[in-house]
């Protein structure tokens, strides 16, 4: 069994997912998925649920996704 769960950014631990979010993208009108990526120091980061190659980018707004920690 092989852990593919990508390191965090800040620390290098595993991260898990924690879920998708529906956000409006800047340069498009309709709504589009962001998947949600934490680590076990509470790191909390997101990407483009169809733009899988772009990298991770921290969450503005981690108080709103403690969840993903447990």
């Amino acid at each position: 069994m092989t852990n593919d769960a990508p390191a965090c950014p800040e620390c290098s631990q595993p991260m898990k997912a924690g879920g998708f979010v529906l956000v409006k993208r800047e340069d498009d009108p309709r709504r589009t998925c962001r998947i949600l990526l934490g680590c076990t120091s509470r790191h909390v980061w997101w990407r483009w649920a169809d733009r899988p190659d772009k990298p991770l980018e921290a969450c503005p707004v981690p108080e709103l996704f403690r969840y993903i920690h447990r």
